[in-house]
């Protein structure tokens, strides 16, 4: 941009972008320079360090190499399944991870709005017509797939405390399905109203607001990915393509009006998915309210209209529970 003639760019709208796009980011966009790495929290670097199935950067445990890829089904392992309920201007994001003895991998990646409920609905794919019953559907199905699920974390804001009640609603159930309930506290004096209720008491609710475990999710998360405990599927463009063929033989991409439309939620997807949490989780900055206490945020971002908005973060706060709720299971004695 420094070397273009004068005038022939809007001088607001590149100070704009100096103010609100870190430095790398800015460098990228209008200085066309290429980044070596993230400037962020989970610098980039440290999170492709941790991607499987790199031929030059292969990651062997007790000997073994790891190698695993995004999936629509589980193996036979401990699972946790996490939530972040946003639906509006954020998806509604759900993270499942497999926990194996020495490390655990992010092998799904599910998200959705209000949108995209419509046009479902409209096609006649779903017939739930409410939206958090909708995805509360597809969480019982993700429990299907993924088999031994321990703990279903959920943010209690944002949509959260709706979500919880539509899994215990018992009109909702299908044959053989139990409701699904918070977990028993074992301390007496927290005893709750639900814990004597016949079902799977697995839902934890997080807390977003308390600031002692934002911390801690956080620094564990990142000291996970240093340490090779937290693992992320193979990526290639190869890998697509299979996940995009493999998608149109099982019928879950059909051919209408000559166009090719997703009426399900297909591999393509999950695959695509797990590419843009890494991207978010990229763009998460550590910063210091006035009061001193510590923030993870995305950079601002200015939308069309000169509007004020913010990049996406749902697919990162869904994996930060997902981790630290196994960083619990797995360290409990």
């Amino acid at each position: 941009v420094d070397m273009l003639p004068r005038g022939f760019m809007d001088e607001k709208q590149i100070s704009s972008a100096r103010a609100t796009l870190s430095k790398s980011n800015y460098m990228i966009e209008f200085g066309a320079s290429f980044a070596t790495d993230s400037e962020g929290f989970f610098k980039r670097s440290l999170i492709e360090s941790c991607v499987v199935g790199r031929p030059d950067n292969p990651i062997v445990l007790n000997e073994e190499t790891v190698e695993f890829s995004a999936s629509l089904v589980g193996d036979d392992v401990p699972h946790v399944i996490a939530v972040d309920p946003a639906s509006e201007r954020d998806h509604f994001s759900v993270v499942v991870l497999a926990l194996y003895s020495d490390h655990r991998r992010l092998v799904h990646c599910w998200t959705t709005n209000r949108k995209s409920h419509k046009e479902r609905l409209k096609r006649g794919v779903v017939k739930e017509q409410n939206f958090y019953a909708f995805c509360a559907r597809k969480l019982r199905e993700l429990m299907l797939a993924f088999p031994n699920v321990e703990v279903l974390g959920i943010d209690s804001q944002g949509g959260g405390v709706t979500v919880e009640e539509s899994l215990h609603d018992l009109e909702k159930l299908k044959d053989g399905e139990m409701p699904l309930w918070r977990e028993i506290d074992p301390d007496p004096k927290k005893y709750k109203d639900s814990d004597g209720k016949p079902g799977l008491h697995i839902i934890r609710m997080i807390n977003f607001a308390d600031a002692r475990w934002i911390v801690d999710a956080n620094h564990g998360l990142r000291k996970d990915l240093e340490d090779k405990v937290l693992l992320l599927p193979a990526f290639d463009t190869a890998a697509l393509g299979l996940a995009y063929e493999e998608d149109k033989a099982a019928g879950r991409i059909v051919l209408e009006d000559g166009e090719e439309i997703s009426l399900y939620d297909t591999l393509e997807d999950a695959v695509v998915d797990i590419e843009e949490l890494k991207d978010e989780l990229a763009s998460i900055v550590h910063t210091a309210t006035a009061g001193g206490r510590d923030r993870w945020d995305v950079p601002g971002a200015k939308l069309p209209g000169s509007k004020a908005g913010k990049q996406r973060k749902d697919r990162y706060s869904a994996l930060l529970m997902a981790n630290a709720i196994a960083r619990d299971i797995q360290r409990t004695e």
